[in-house]
């Protein structure tokens, strides 16, 4: 299911400048303005007409503002409508996205997700729970550049287990120059539906929220192997 938290859908008349300001001078306003100074000025000393081109000039400039500002709305409300498009398009889709949180099933197992950059001679993950507080540590020992994936038995440093839920995890490796590394984490899972948090798509992946910009990768889930054909059964047999 689809949800939005709010959904503004404004009209404006083309005419004004887009502001929530009651107080904001529009440029029917500002035109206006211009022609009651005309109508009232002194005929024995009118407007100076370099003063009137500066006044025309900056209603021009005014409504120039006011076109660009409404194409801005227009091109934004545009982008919006893609960006909700192609997060629908990805229920159903296993995704890859960044981020340091990995859901754990009630009997089951987490993934963890990380990337090295270099060659580690020691890896080890700490995992902390959604409030922050510390669940236990992973040691991985030494591993080679590049993708890796581990899994976490859900239980803590005093080997109990712990609920399921969102739980976050931090990847910390040492090079073989015995500098600490730098490591990318991920997060994993198939996009059951879409949610919307002022404004912006999220993907729904079990309990978890991943934005639609952190998405790193879209595949199909694997197919279940097909069940091979029961043999038939000669009449003679039976």
């Amino acid at each position: 299911m689809i949800t939005t938290d709010s959904v503004n859908n404004k009209q404006t008349d083309s005419t004004q400048i887009y502001s929530s300001d009651p107080n904001t001078m529009g440029k029917d306003d500002f035109l206006m303005l211009l022609v009651t100074e005309l109508q009232n000025q002194d005929p024995l000393s009118p407007m100076e007409n370099s003063e009137f081109v500066a006044q025309l000039a900056q209603f021009s400039a005014l409504e120039q503002l006011t076109n660009v500002n409404k194409n801005l709305e227009m091109l934004q409300m545009y982008q919006n409508s893609l960006n909700n498009a192609q997060a629908v398009g990805m229920i159903g889709k296993n995704i890859m996205a960044s981020g340091n949180t990995t859901e754990l099933v009630e009997g089951g197992d987490a993934t963890l997700e990380f990337n090295l950059p270099a060659n580690a001679v020691d890896v080890s993950i700490d995992i902390f729970n959604s409030a922050g507080n510390f669940v236990t540590t992973l040691q991985a020992g030494s591993m080679d550049a590049g993708h890796h994936s581990m899994t976490w038995n859900g239980t803590d440093s005093e080997a109990q287990d712990v609920p399921a839920g969102i739980y976050m995890f931090e990847v910390h490796a040492i090079g073989e120059d015995n500098v600490p590394l730098e490591t990318g984490t991920y997060t994993e899972g198939v996009v059951s539906g879409v949610t919307y948090r002022n404004g912006s798509p999220y993907l729904m992946t079990g309990e978890n929220l991943v934005p639609l910009s952190a998405v790193r990768e879209v595949t199909n889930p694997e197919a279940a192997p097909e069940e091979p054909d029961a043999p038939e059964i000669e009449e003679g047999l039976r």
